[in-house]
Parts: C-alpha cells; sequence; structure tokens
C-alpha cells in the first residue's frame, strides 16, 4: 500500500473521527496519535493500523480540536504507550 492510500483513509478530524478499515488488511483497527504543541495548534501525526501494524507518519500537521495530543516533551515512556512500533509505509 502506498502512502497515498494511508492517507484517504482519514475522511475528517474536524466533523467527528472517521477512518475507513485499513488499507492493508482490511481491519477497522486504525488508530492515530497527534503530536504536538496545542498553543500554536501544530504538530504531526502517527496513523497505523492495530491489526497489521503498518501506517504513516505525518511531520506537519495542524492539530483539530477535541483530540488527544501528546506533547513533544512527553516522557520517552509515555510516547512507547501511545505509539507502538509499527512499520512505516514510506512510499
Amino acid at each position: 500500500m502506498s502512502f497515498q492510500t494511508w492517507l484517504k483513509c482519514i475522511h475528517s478530524f474536524e466533523e467527528g473521527i472517521k477512518l475507513d478499515p485499513c488499507p492493508n488488511c482490511g481491519e477497522k483497527e486504525i488508530r492515530y496519535q497527534f503530536v504536538g504543541d496545542e498553543s500554536k495548534n501544530f504538530g504531526s501525526l502517527y496513523l497505523w493500523c492495530g491489526s497489521c501494524m503498518q501506517g504513516i507518519h505525518i511531520s506537519s500537521s495542524r492539530l483539530p480540536k477535541g483530540v488527544d495530543v501528546l506533547p513533544f516533551d512527553a516522557p520517552k515512556e509515555e510516547f512507547a504507550r501511545k505509539i507502538p512500533d509499527y512499520k512505516l509505509i514510506n512510499d
């Protein structure tokens, strides 16, 4: 699966979370975590499938209202707890 295919599974974060099934395995196990600075409304997005453990990382994103945001300076243990070690799709 391509990076672009993964992007298409994100419909909207503004009107509630609407995610398609995983473009790789078809399971409805898509997970995400925003990391950033809420005061600047800037961060990044980690998006992965909890079933096949593949996904993407978007390095620059605005932060939608109402989503959980992990601060850039959160302890590494919190990052490990919220964002698993998944295979990045880069192409």
